[in-house]
């Protein structure tokens, strides 16, 4: 969970910086050097405070640093991805578990 909540992080982070359709690997460049240091600072200072109860997988911290995300996403008109029916990827419970 936490290298999802890791990624949609960043995926958040670049999303608050830009609104705009990215589709090949230079525009794509150029988007990501959109993100400030002070808005970088922003969310990762919120993300990673106290008041996110530690973000362990299904804990009350866990869920409020993902709606969180998912405020960005909204803020930034970002839709849910094609296919989905909201913002959430459902993972099994045995897949939580498992030793990598």
């Amino acid at each position: 969970m936490k290298k999802i909540l890791i990624l949609g992080f960043f995926l958040a982070l670049n999303a608050g910086c830009a609104t705009k359709s990215v589709t090949s690997s230079s525009s794509l460049r150029n988007y990501m050097n959109t993100i400030t240091l002070d808005e970088l600072k922003t969310h990762l200072t919120i993300v990673a405070s106290d008041e996110m109860e530690g973000r362990e997988t299904g804990s009350q911290g866990q869920k409020k640093a993902g709606r969180y995300l998912i405020s960005q996403y909204q803020k930034n008109g970002i839709p849910f991805p094609k296919g989905a029916t909201d913002y959430y990827q459902k993972v099994p419970a045995e897949f939580m578990n498992k030793k990598y």
